[in-house]
């Protein structure tokens, strides 16, 4: 005989022309007919109220092994009653040592998972746990197939990269409340993802609307409705906002201010007392007779009373400014 089993003395077996069926009806246990639709050695069918298999291991030994065709273990129930599958000694409730492949949601924590893994701790320590002892990453999170987030072995985190290269490895643009707003200067031509350059465009409120909820219309109305304007940073200096200090008073932040040159006096002492026949260059010479006549003057001015002085004003360009390098301002949005 192929199978049997005992019950009360009584042994109940298969043939071999279909399974061996074990049938529980109105808690007697009985052997059933043969069910041959059934592509199976044994069948155990219960409509009772008990379970439809138990047993009892009393030793040490495993509750139960099932082997594959080829002899090889694929589960174990052992003694104590944790589950292995892929291994023959289950350190928990459930080890899993191969790839496993769930249809459905999963839940750890939960018996409710809403998504396709559903981790909900109730610990007052560290929920989740990767440890990885390999080579490989510790972490690689994809969308069809393409790495999004990725903590390589060594720890660095790349978002947009599945190499990372240093602690923090990121490859596109960065949306972040508090970086809204900010000017920054690049030493390239183009400019970045995320960024735009301060050339006093008018934008979309909508397109653009975090920008917009920082600066409002600041740098321009646009249209009064549905557009904005940024600054124009191209050819400007920056000067920090007075805030207070007293230096640069009566302005507030965005507010432009033109060129100055701060009021002041050269002197230039003529060559005699009577020499009335200065000849200035391209008529930038200026005679203004004696100091006591010219006006305004200090008492520390030289030969204040006495010979003549000339106001001279040399070659220079269209505007005052200091030694500078051009960079491409850009602003977050």
């Amino acid at each position: 005989m192929d199978t049997y089993f005992k019950m009360g003395g009584t042994v109940l077996s298969r043939t071999s022309d279909g399974p061996f069926m074990l049938r529980q009806e109105n808690g007697e246990l009985s052997s059933g007919s043969f069910k041959t639709a059934f592509a199976c050695n044994v069948v155990i069918y219960n409509d009772g109220v008990g379970p439809a298999l138990k047993v009892t291991q009393l030793g040490s030994h495993p509750i139960a092994d099932f082997y594959d065709d080829i002899g090889m273990l694929a589960m174990r129930v052992a003694d104590g009653g944790n589950v292995g599958i892929g291994t023959s000694t289950p350190q928990q409730a459930l080890h899993v040592q191969a790839r496993s492949y769930f249809v459905g949601n999963v839940g750890i924590g939960t018996a409710n998972p809403a998504t396709a893994l559903h981790v909900r701790p109730n610990t007052s320590t560290t929920g989740v746990i990767i440890d990885q002892v390999g080579a490989g990453a510790i972490l690689d999170v994809r969308d069809g197939g393409v790495s999004k987030f990725v903590v390589d072995a060594q720890g660095n985190v790349g978002i947009g990269t599945a190499t990372p290269k240093a602690l923090l490895h990121m490859i596109g643009d960065i949306r972040c409340p508090v970086f809204t707003g900010m000017i920054a200067y690049f030493a390239m031509d183009a400019v970045p993802t995320g960024w735009l350059l301060c050339n006093g465009s008018i934008i979309s409120r909508s397109t653009y609307a975090s920008l917009f909820s920082v600066i409002g219309t600041t740098y321009g109305v646009g249209d009064g409705l549905l557009t904005f304007g940024i600054p124009d940073l191209r050819g400007e200096f920056i000067r920090g906002a007075d805030k207070s200090r007293g230096v640069d008073t009566g302005r507030v932040v965005g507010t432009y201010q033109a060129q100055s040159v701060e009021q002041h006096r050269h002197w230039i002492s003529s060559a005699a007392i009577d020499d009335r026949n200065f000849t200035g260059t391209g008529g930038n010479g200026q005679e203004y007779g004696l100091v006591s006549d010219a006006g305004f003057y200090s008492d520390s001015d030289p030969n204040k009373s006495s010979g003549r002085f000339t106001r001279y004003d040399p070659p220079g360009n269209t505007e005052t400014r200091p030694r500078n390098i051009a960079l491409l301002a850009c602003i977050k949005y």
